[in-house]
């Protein structure tokens, strides 16, 4: 990261920022606004700036290692852990409209110095908070569990909640494709149970005691070749 902030705002919208700012001063509301929320709202420019500066040819996806928590708490003079906070209240605050962390997550993955597998489960080191949380709250809602560490970056997630989120990146039309073939080999087991919803087409698998890995390898071999994980999970499974 470029020490001078300049070059970072060199092509950012400055007026634009000015005019949010100033919407908080000049509107008969001088001094109104907290210092809490001003510091937020610069720290909005400052990642909207990091972030359109260091987004990865061809996408949405960031370049963690250029915007780490050591690199941003060097340029603000502030702890790593007020950094990580900063980022949480601001994304609640201020979304960023962009954000994909499916896509972000899958980047991760090709990454080796991040990512391990040990018995079936993806151990990932998760670079920004935010992303950490959408992880967790998908493999939750999707009837999953993560596995947490003292070292709030580490996350381990099971295999087959990896795969779950790949099938529901897919178009309705080939999720139900996916859900047909589990469905097939189901009844081909003599399971009588219907898998009717593909949220939780993994956790209804693993329940019925079905032959789980056929049958999530095969789910696998069907993802498309434009998913992003399609590739990657093709391999593991």
């Amino acid at each position: 990261m470029n020490n001078d902030y300049a070059d970072l705002f060199k092509s950012f919208d400055k007026e634009k920022a000015f005019d949010e700012l100033a919407a908080h001063f000049y509107n008969r509301n001088f001094g109104t606004i907290s210092k809490a929320d001003t510091e937020l709202l610069m720290f909005k420019f400052f990642m909207e700036a990091l972030i359109q500066n260091n987004k990865i040819k061809g996408g949405n996806v960031i370049d963690y290692n250029a915007c780490s928590d050591y690199k941003i708490s060097q340029q603000l003079g502030i702890t790593q852990q007020r950094v990580r906070n900063l980022k949480v209240k601001k994304e609640l605050v201020y979304p960023q409209a962009d954000f994909k962390w499916e896509q972000s997550l899958a980047a991760l993955l090709h990454d080796e110095s991040r990512m391990k597998i040990e018995k079936g489960v993806f151990r990932i080191s998760i670079p920004d908070p935010n992303l950490f949380y959408a992880i967790q709250d998908f493999v939750e809602d999707s009837g999953g569990y993560v596995e947490l560490h003292l070292n709030r970056k580490i996350l381990d997630i099971p295999q087959e909640y990896m795969l779950q989120l790949a099938i529901l990146l897919e178009s309705q039309e080939e999720q139900q494709q996916i859900l047909k073939y589990v469905n097939r080999q189901i009844k081909h087991e003599n399971h009588q149970k219907k898998i009717n919803k593909v949220c939780t087409i993994v956790k209804n698998i693993l329940e019925q005691g079905a032959n789980a890995t056929g049958i999530l390898s095969g789910a696998a071999a069907m993802l498309s070749a434009d998913n992003p994980f399609s590739v990657f999970l093709k391999n593991i499974f």
